[in-house]
């Protein structure tokens, strides 16, 4: 992991700390960067994550309250092993939340969003027939993630990440068997047709039934004892881990995903990702559990701008921009382009003509861990950005990288399609999916600040409105006089 420039990055202790060690520990099990039963060594994790060992520590119990982390006496901690008769039960819970979801959405499904779910089943169908098991997975995910954006069921959404979080091995597992995805196709297809039918009993029951074949196939892999995923293959190297204990192991497996091109990852919907510009950084970042925010150390080269949009994320080399002309290629209206490099740099890699290309293919804005130029004419043209440097430093076209691959920037990991939310505090990163949940948290948290401020405005003081003095009395702030002030201190 990179150190952060300039002294920016997350706090090593407190609660930021826990929040940004949680975030990124979470986000690495469930891409697939620690196995099932992998050990996490407390002092390793804490020094790649730049936090207190305390502060790593109340990650991990966060990590072992949601099922994905388990502590063994006198091991310390390691990831949480799912037995095959927890999955099937946790399936059996999916199964009635999947199908509430799939009927919502066909209740709800409007012409653009039935036909980015038709989209999904072209792409799915796609990779069945190029044997693309493992992209087919992906799709499979992206598909079901579509479905409950699409139903506004939030709370059902945030109960089915939760579940699902636990299940990654087995979905794997499942989709890389003989057969398995031509069976799951079919399954999948009569699901996004009865959605974008608007038919709500039908998709229920389409759901339900492509669960319970998912639960004959667990039982049935168990019976085999075809229980043991192969090996995903790794994150980019450099920025795009979020921590490596296993260098050498690590390394080995990394050379054939390292210079790649990804393209059309899913993205999170426009729709719930203009709705987080709304409500700008800050709110955003308290709103999802004080997650997601990159650093005081990219700052906006403009000031009273907010923009919002869907992370398109390159990897480039130090002093080399050659990526970022690949990644112009990948821009969809509504992206934002998020950059890193492979180690720190501040040479100014992006300027005004990238701008006017990527401003053509309606990109909002750029996010970039290294350096700017041409910051006159960028304010000018009306293109934001907000970087790490700014230096006149020009840059070659050379070194390979990798665009829609995972990074990280302040901190933080940025998946492709995530959704990025960027104003004069900074940029914060809210997952795909949990995009739609975090707009809904964000309104209500706008809600309550009003109520908030209507009290402030008519002179009622925060410590009272927010119970704060008892906190001060569990503190042991004592209240005297100056004089007492005085006496005790010795003065005359």
């Amino acid at each position: 992991m990179p150190a952060p420039p300039d002294g920016a990055g997350p706090p090593r202790a407190g609660a930021g700390a826990r929040c940004h060690a949680h975030a990124t520990l979470r986000r690495a099990i469930l891409g697939g960067d620690y196995a099932p039963g992998q050990r996490l060594v407390e002092e390793e994790l804490a020094a790649a994550l730049g936090v207190t060992r305390a502060s790593l520590r109340a990650a991990l119990l966060d990590l072992a309250t949601e099922g994905l982390v388990e502590r063994v006496p006198n091991r310390g901690a390691r990831v949480r092993v799912v037995s095959s008769d927890e999955a099937v039960a946790i399936t059996e819970c999916r199964m009635a939340l999947e199908g509430l979801c799939a009927a919502k959405a066909a209740l709800a499904i409007g012409h653009q969003d039935a036909a980015s779910l038709r989209r999904l089943g072209d792409a799915m169908t796609a990779a069945v027939a190029a044997g693309d098991a493992r992209g087919y997975s992906d799709l499979n995910a992206a598909m079901h993630q579509r479905v409950r954006e699409i139903s506004g069921q939030y709370i059902a959404v945030a109960l089915l990440e939760r579940l699902n979080a636990q299940l990654i091995r087995y979905q794997y597992q499942i989709a890389l068997r003989p057969g398995r995805p031509g069976h799951s196709l079919r399954e999948h297809l009569e699901i996004i047709e009865a959605i974008a039918g608007r038919r709500p009993a039908a998709a229920e029951e389409a759901t339900r039934r492509h669960l319970a074949s998912v639960i004959e196939a667990l039982r049935a892999g168990d019976a085999s004892g075809a229980g043991h995923l192969p090996a995903r293959p790794a994150p980019p190297a450099g920025p795009a881990s979020p921590a490596r204990p296993h260098a050498k192991e690590t390394h080995e497996r990394e050379p054939a995903m390292r210079n790649v091109v990804v393209t059309d990852p899913p993205r999170a919907d426009l729709a719930h990702v203009d709705q987080l510009a709304g409500y700008g950084v800050a709110t955003v970042h308290e709103a999802i559990g004080r997650r997601g925010y990159l650093g005081p150390g990219l700052r906006p080269n403009q000031q009273g701008t907010r923009i919002a949009g869907t992370a398109l994320t390159v990897v480039c080399w130090p002093g080399d921009n050659l990526m970022i002309h690949a990644a112009v290629e990948q821009a969809r209206p509504g992206d934002i382009i998020v950059v890193t490099t492979a180690s720190p740099s501040s040479d100014g890699g992006f300027g005004e003509l990238l701008a006017t290309s990527l401003a053509a293919r309606g990109v909002r804005g750029l996010v970039m861990g290294a350096g700017l130029r041409d910051t006159q004419e960028l304010r000018e043209m009306g293109f934001p950005a907000w970087t790490a440097h700014v230096s006149a430093q020009g840059t070659v076209k050379e070194t390979p990288g990798a665009v829609n691959v995972p990074v990280v920037l302040g901190g933080q990991v940025v998946r492709p399609g995530d959704a990025i939310v960027a104003d004069d505090d900074g940029v914060c990163a809210v997952p795909r999916a949990e995009v739609a949940a975090a707009a809904a948290a964000s309104g209500a948290r706008v809600a309550k600040e009003e109520a908030s401020r209507r009290r402030l405005a008519a002179g009622e003081l925060g410590l009272d409105m927010y119970g704060l003095r008892a906190t001060l009395a569990r503190a042991g702030v004592e209240y005297i006089s100056a004089e007492e002030y005085s006496r005790r201190a010795g003065e005359v």
